[in-house]
């Protein structure tokens, strides 16, 4: 019986614990978890002319960033940074919306979604020098769409941290969240020779909720800040590998082992904190990485060989280089993460002409001792036995000289055209992947079957000022848009009206020059400004209506559990497990106490001779106890009532067998036990009654 309880409380026990877990965890339960679904490197924003940072700021504006999903999910969430600023950074509104695929400074009608901050602020504050996240946003999501961010800021605010690459940034004057446009169509972009800067303030990452998905990075510097992880993202997705998010985390000009300068080169401080130092962040800590491919090195080549940078940029030997690369596999390998490398590819011909130099000559020349120093990495890689895959992107040479790049990959002998950075995607191994059966991105295109993209850093024209934006083409009429205006009419749905309230004027940079728009458009409104930082006197904008009081928000929160089929399955289950192993326990102790209560009493022998052999014995009264049979009795009475009661039934048995013989027969029956009817003397005492034996009379003795 011990056994069949313990089998009961097992039993109940496994059914609580079903309840509970499908109740209270129904997604995790499906390996759901947040997942990088896009991300961009922060920088510290500004440029640097006569060793004085311009910054850009806003003030009463309200900016929207387009990013492109690599991965869908259920919910998404935002982290924002202030990782480079010296005060606090205040956003007054948020909000995301669906992108419109003929024009992306558009917003599809319906699609706008409020975003909230630590369980329901509007508003949010990010301290100097930290990060923080959304609240779960409740919009499902799509890989490869397209979706609008939109941020207002009202007072006076240094765009201080931005990325500057994998999204595009419009501006409008006032508060016009949820737009349907933003009419002005002014990017935050700056475009410098060949290279476009395209300013994503404060927005570092998107994650989705999701399930069974993993992310990998892909970090570096300008070699890969291109479309290629977007292009493998798309050919995941094509191929039907819909559980990998890909993240852009490569910063134009970044070098592996020294930060950005911020001296000698007007955009030296834009190449951001090296690898070595931004490492943790970028990749080892994003959400959901198992996979990070590097492409990193050339710039640790020739930066300090270039005119601009010379005696600023310090140089890096063989035995340096290859010690950051082992410091990236033992951090990697040390925290989970499987590490893949590109070669470092050809760069002959490239001469960094920004017109940063005066006369426009040559920034940098590509010499044999640069070149030895680049082969002899490439080998250092491909024989590295630590690292788990090396991929070769000699392809991309020209086989004439394979010093030099194919004009056909190339926008200026060192940087990938888009044709370019779907080759290197389709060098990729498919086991570096944990896929199978991939489709190739190049065919994909030359089929004309390829995806959108929003924009890519390189130009392919000779426009040096020129946006290359690929979209879908207009489907309908051309929209009318309007001049930027500087008030708005009065909001009913949006939230506060902060229309009424201008800009203060330009502020002047160091120097008395005046300082212009990022956007160099005359379309712009002129409220994005880059000024020096220590010079600037900064506005006050009253505001008579009442705003929410921003909050500070550092943890990321966890979307409300949905229910799903498989929880709501498990609660029944359980609860019919549950519900039945109580009632069987109920059944068990009812039962055991009914089994208690009415028990067979304990048991004691007693002589009964056979019927036959007392009916076939009884001249010489010869009673043989052949037979022990239990007689039943109250288990706790002892004493006088046992007793009496087996002196009943063998009264009882004589009498039922007195017909056949005389009651002499059964004369003494069950003495041999009690000691006599009416005495204690011993069992083998005679009988009272009994003749006299030897020559004494009446019972008296024989003599002495």
């Amino acid at each position: 019986m011990k056994s069949i309880a313990k089998r009961i409380v097992v039993f109940l026990l496994l059914s609580l614990l079903i309840i509970p877990s499908a109740a209270l965890f129904p997604e995790a339960a499906e390996g759901y978890s947040w997942v990088g679904s896009w991300s961009t490197s922060p920088i510290r924003d500004g440029i640097m002319v006569n060793n004085t940072r311009l910054t850009d700021f806003l003030v009463n504006t309200s900016c929207r960033t387009v990013v492109q999903m690599t991965l869908g999910g259920e919910n998404i969430r935002f982290k924002l940074t202030n990782r480079y600023g010296g005060m606090p950074v205040i956003i007054n509104t948020t909000a995301v919306s669906r992108t419109d695929p003929n024009d992306t400074s558009a917003i599809l009608p319906g699609s706008t979604v409020p975003v909230t901050f630590n369980g329901g602020s509007r508003s949010v504050v990010i301290p100097a020098g930290k990060d923080v996240y959304t609240d779960p946003i409740p919009m499902r999501v799509s890989a490869l769409e397209f979706i609008s961010i939109d941020f207002y800021v009202l007072n006076f605010t240094y765009i201080s941290t931005a990325g500057l690459y994998g999204g595009i940034t419009y501006l409008e004057q006032g508060y016009a969240v949820g737009d349907s446009d933003f009419p002005a169509n002014a990017p935050m972009q700056l475009s410098v020779g060949a290279i476009t800067y395209s300013t994503i303030p404060w927005l570092c990452n998107v994650d989705v909720w999701t399930n069974d998905a993993c992310s990998y990075v892909f970090i570096g510097d300008s070699t890969i800040t291109n479309q290629a992880p977007y292009y493998l993202a798309e050919q995941l997705q094509r191929s039907g590998h819909t559980k990998i998010g890909i993240l852009q985390q490569a910063i134009i000009g970044n070098r592996l082992l020294h930060d950005g300068t911020t001296s000698g080169s007007v955009a030296g401080c834009l190449y951001g904190d090296s690898i070595i130092n931004r490492f943790q962040k970028d990749a080892l800590e994003q959400p959901g990485v198992e996979k990070i491919f590097v492409k990193v090195g050339v710039n640790d080549i020739i930066h300090p060989r270039t005119r601009s940078m010379s005696g600023t940029s310090p140089m890096s030997s063989f035995e340096e280089i290859t010690e950051g690369y082992r410091n990236l596999i033992d951090r990697a390998h040390a925290a989970g993460k499987k590490i893949y490398f590109f070669s470092r590819t050809a760069w002959k011909g490239y001469d960094r002409d920004f017109g940063l130099i005066a006369g426009r000559e040559p920034d940098v020349v590509w010499t044999q001792e640069a070149q030895d120093l680049t082969n002899s990495l490439n080998v250092w890689l491909a024989a590295n036995k630590d690292i788990d895959g090396y991929i070769d992107l000699s392809v991309l040479s020209d086989p004439a000289d394979p010093t030099r790049l194919l004009d056909i990959y190339t926008t200026d002998h060192a940087h990938l055209t888009d044709l370019g950075a779907r080759v290197l995607v389709d060098q990729i191994p498919d086991w570096y992947l944990d896929v199978s059966g991939r489709i190739s991105i190049v065919d994909l295109y030359n089929r004309g079957e390829g995806g959108v993209r929003i924009l890519t850093p390189y130009n392919d024209g000779n426009d040096p000022t020129a946006l290359v934006v690929t979209t879908v083409p207009k489907t309908t009429a051309p929209r009318t848009t309007r001049a930027p205006a500087t008030t708005k009419a009065p909001a009913t749905t949006k939230g506060p009206d902060y229309s009424a309230y201008t800009t203060a004027a330009p502020a002047t940079t160091r120097g008395g020059s005046a300082a212009t728009t990022a956007a160099q458009s005359p379309a712009a409104p002129t409220i994005l400004v880059p000024v020096a930082e220590d010079t600037i006197t900064v506005p006050t904008v009253t505001v008579p209506v009442e705003v929410t009081e921003p909050t500070t928000g550092e943890t990321p929160i966890e979307p409300e559990k949905k229910m799903s089929a498989a929880a709501k399955a498990g609660i029944i289950v359980g609860s019919i497990l549950l519900v039945g192993g109580i009632s069987v326990l109920a059944v068990y102790l009812v039962a055991k106490k009914n089994k208690k209560d009415s028990r067979p009493p304990k048991t004691f022998p007693v002589y009964k001779p056979s019927a036959d052999k007392a009916l076939n014995s009884h001249d010489n009264h010869a009673f043989v106890p052949l037979a022990v049979s239990p007689y039943t009795m109250p288990p706790d009475d002892i004493g006088e009532e046992r007793e009496e009661n087996t002196r009943e039934e063998i009264e009882e048995f004589k009498g039922k067998y007195s017909i056949y013989t005389d009651s002499a027969s059964f004369a003494g029956i069950g003495d041999d036990i009690f000691g006599g009817p009416e005495s204690d003397a011993p069992a083998d005492a005679p009988a009272a009654d009994a003749a006299p034996t030897g020559d004494g009379a009446e019972g008296e003795p024989d003599g002495e």
